[in-house]
């Protein structure tokens, strides 16, 4: 129970810094090969996590969108959250350290036509909404990584869970052969097939005793997993109450 209130008040902690860890900016940024007025974050999150986050997120919210060459653009959408005209929505997602897993910058631009990019000198309503958009994404990613978690843990429990039916199974198996093997033991008359249908039943005694110390091993190793995942799915129960 202890180690359980430890694992829990970590993870609340961790998603607590994290919901805590940069504050979106106003920047200047490369897209399509020139320099627009972009905005900004920092997640400690892997790229993949990010990336699914903010494409649950447009899903969620409705709007259409694509990934072409690691950027994600939806384009002629009237998204409230920032405008309330259509905009042209592009994210651009740079994972850090390798393969993306020590963190991950996002970059939005927003444009009203071709060229026509949104910055502080042209729409600073739409530069707040996004800011806030940004800063309250947090939540979204750490939402996102819990239920990727929560994913995860249940695909390891069903696979954990097929291998000790099998367990199970072939224990039974086993009893079942033993049994016949000590009735035709005691039928038989004959003192030499007698030795060897005890030789079969020890060396099956000892198969029987590994499947059985297995199945106890697999069913700790389960039990465990379920705990964990019960941990994920209240912490996930917690955050979405919290976001609310």
């Amino acid at each position: 129970m202890r180690n359980k209130l430890v694992i829990s008040y970590f993870i609340s902690f961790f998603l607590t810094v994290q919901l805590a860890f940069s504050q979106a900016r106003e920047t200047t940024s490369k897209f399509q090969n020139a320099d627009h007025p972009a905005f900004t974050d920092n997640y400690s999150f892997p790229s993949d996590i990010v990336t699914g986050a903010i494409l649950q997120r447009l899903k969620q919210d409705g709007i259409s969108s694509r990934t072409k060459k690691g950027v994600i653009s939806s384009e002629g959408v009237k998204y409230t959250r920032l405008s309330s005209e259509p905009i042209d929505l592009y994210f651009q997602i740079q994972g850090l350290g390798k393969r993306g897993r020590d963190g991950s910058v996002v970059t939005v631009f927003i444009s009203k036509g071709k060229d026509n990019f949104i910055g502080n000198a042209n729409d600073p309503s739409v530069v707040q909404n996004t800011l806030q958009y940004l800063n309250n994404f947090q939540h979204d990613i750490s939402l996102y990584s819990l239920q990727q978690q929560i994913k995860d843990q249940q695909k390891s429990i069903d696979s954990k869970s097929k291998q000790y039916n099998k367990l199970l199974k072939d224990s039974k198996k086993m009893q079942d052969k033993r049994y016949s093997l000590q009735r035709n033991l005691s039928a038989e008359t004959n003192v030499s097939k007698q030795d060897k249908i005890r030789k079969k039943i020890r060396k099956l005694d000892k198969g029987i005793l590994n499947k059985q110390t297995d199945i106890k091993n697999r069913e700790g190793e389960l039990q465990q997993s379920k705990g964990q995942l019960s941990l994920l799915q209240k912490q996930l129960s917690q955050q979405m109450s919290q976001g609310k």
